[in-house]
């Protein structure tokens, strides 16, 4: 049984070190970069990585297309000993992956792509079988969901129902809409 359950996003994080970028420029023509480094990211994903290391058993839920970005994410979670299972992959969907530009002065730029990982509903959740996977002492540790505040509701009211705890660690999407 699990100790853990995160929710949230699964993100291919590309880390691209340059001493050219300046300023948050790329500069003109090719850049020379030092240094490549592809991790996952994405707050589901970090902190199961985080609750695995820890020694607790766990499995995000998240969402990803049928691509290399998600072969490289699903690759790192089975190494670090997490519980794919919960794991979505859908065909017609790409995962989300950020680009993040480093200077050598420490600088940094990011560029985003969503992809699937703002695409997990309420659906998507397998209510009937978590309560059989998650054990009854463990945790589900909500991350940001991109806005979907229906399915931060139906995850609240399933815990409380089961008698299970929730930690939520709301995105900018989510703390929009409790603060209006």
């Amino acid at each position: 049984m699990l100790d853990v359950i995160t929710i949230g996003s699964a993100t291919l994080d590309i880390f691209v070190k340059s001493d050219q970028f300046k300023d948050g420029r790329i500069g003109e023509g090719k850049v020379e970069a030092q240094e490549l480094v592809m991790v996952s990211g994405g707050g589901a994903t970090n902190n199961a990585i985080s609750f695995a290391r820890k020694g607790l058993q766990t499995a995000p839920i998240i969402e990803m297309g049928c691509d290399s970005a998600a072969e490289a994410i699903l690759s790192e979670l089975k190494k670090e000993g997490i519980n794919v299972q919960l794991a979505i992959q859908e065909e017609n969907e790409t995962t989300a992956v950020s680009i993040i530009l480093l200077s050598g002065g420490g600088q940094s730029s990011i560029l985003t792509f969503r992809g699937a990982s703002r695409m997990l509903t309420a659906s998507d959740i397998p209510f009937d079988k978590l309560g059989f996977l998650l054990k009854p002492s463990g945790w589900i540790h909500l991350t940001s969901v991109g806005g979907d505040m229906e399915l931060v509701e139906k995850i609240i009211s399933w815990a409380k129902e089961k008698r299970r705890k929730v930690f939520w660690n709301p995105g900018v999407a989510e703390i929009g809409q409790v603060q209006s």
